[in-house]
């Protein structure tokens, strides 16, 4: 009977760990993210020393027909990568580019993460001059295995 008085305190701790590591996860900036128009997810996943993220679902599936790049214009919006190279800049900041496919075009891109909460900036420069905003929530009913 002893080392059931050991073993509570130690699945107690044990529990307290877990919870506090899935409530320090959900603070990252990987996962899915749903826009909150409920018209699209995008996936954000670690690639190398940086961030990246793609288009995973829409709505309405369409073609890339804005991009710039004459050659992209037929493929599929969905799994477009629409940045590559999002680094941290501050406690749950980030800057690198952004494409935005309802311009065709590269932006200067900027994202913040606050809880469930994403916030996705293109802007005309780095100094984050004249900006457009995308609002995401985290999806957390569906995995990155799900998304693929």
């Amino acid at each position: 009977m002893q080392w059931v008085k050991c073993l509570t305190p130690t699945i107690f701790i044990l529990f307290l760990m877990s919870h506090a590591t899935n409530a320090e996860t959900s603070k990252t900036i990987e996962g899915i993210w749903k826009s909150t128009d409920e018209l699209s997810k995008i996936e954000i996943r670690k690639c190398g020393n940086h961030y990246c993220n793609k288009i995973v679902w829409l709505k309405k599936p369409r073609k890339d027909v804005k991009n710039e790049n004459e050659n992209l214009r037929d493929r599929s919006l969905v799994g477009a990568q629409i940045s590559n190279n999002l680094q941290s800049v501050g406690k749950n900041l980030w800057q690198g580019s952004v494409y935005s496919p309802k311009k065709g075009k590269v932006y200067s891109g900027f994202a913040s993460v606050s809880g469930d909460n994403l916030i996705m900036k293109g802007c005309l420069t780095k100094a984050g001059i004249l900006c457009q905003k995308a609002h995401f929530k985290r999806d957390n009913e569906t995995t990155l295995s799900a998304a693929n």
